[in-house]
């Protein structure tokens, strides 16, 4: 059985102001309902930073399923708040399309063509060097015409979405409309737009 979660991500955030600004995201789910508890490290699997249960305002319920052995099971529906140093790897599961902006060259990942192979391989590069630096760029040269381009706008999934970013909110197990509202909600508090990204596991 499969899992899911949609990521909400917030790309322009500098790095120092990673741990701030989830603080703040944090705070304004939990004043307005949409997560409650304590840390539960159980609501979602592996998580990469503090978890929480859905609060009332999400409407999701979790419940609680008690085995003869006292062990208590409770389904995966946190809310994960990850940063600085994210990726969101699901465009990166299958190999992605890409289209450069400054050129307009688009490089056909569904058909692994020769260029978005080597596209690929740049971003793979990128992505080491982000998780190592200090002061990261999310740059990568286009295959094509060489142009360094962040990374964010490269991969073309269909959708305004985010690869790399230092801020990053996961709902595991979320219908999409309640992660819309809960999302407007933090770019309320935030006064920022966020992107989105979604992964199957």
């Amino acid at each position: 059985m499969s899992t899911s979660y949609i990521i909400v991500g917030y790309p322009d955030v500098p790095r120092p102001e990673a741990a701030a600004v989830l603080a703040q995201c944090e705070a304004a789910l939990r004043a307005q309902g949409w997560i409650e508890g304590d840390d539960d490290r159980a609501s979602a699997h592996a998580p990469k930073g503090p978890a929480y249960r859905p609060g009332p305002a999400s409407g999701i319920v979790t419940t609680s399923h008690p085995l003869p052995d006292g062990t208590v099971i409770k389904p995966i529906n946190g809310v994960v708040f990850c940063g600085p140093r994210y990726m969101n790897y699901g465009p990166f599961a299958i190999m992605p399309n890409f289209h450069c902006p400054t050129c307009g060259v688009a490089m056909d990942g569904d058909n692994e063509s020769d260029i978005a192979m080597a596209q690929q391989e740049l971003c793979f590069g990128l992505f080491s060097e982000y998780f190592k630096s200090e002061d990261p760029s999310r740059d990568v040269p286009c295959a094509v015409c060489g142009a360094m381009v962040d990374v964010n706008a490269l991969v073309d999934d269909g959708a305004p979405t985010f690869i790399l970013s230092e801020v990053a909110v996961e709902f595991w197990q979320w219908p999409p409309d309640t992660v819309d509202a809960a999302a407007a909600v933090l770019d309320a508090a935030l006064g920022r737009t966020h992107l989105q990204g979604w992964i199957k596991v």
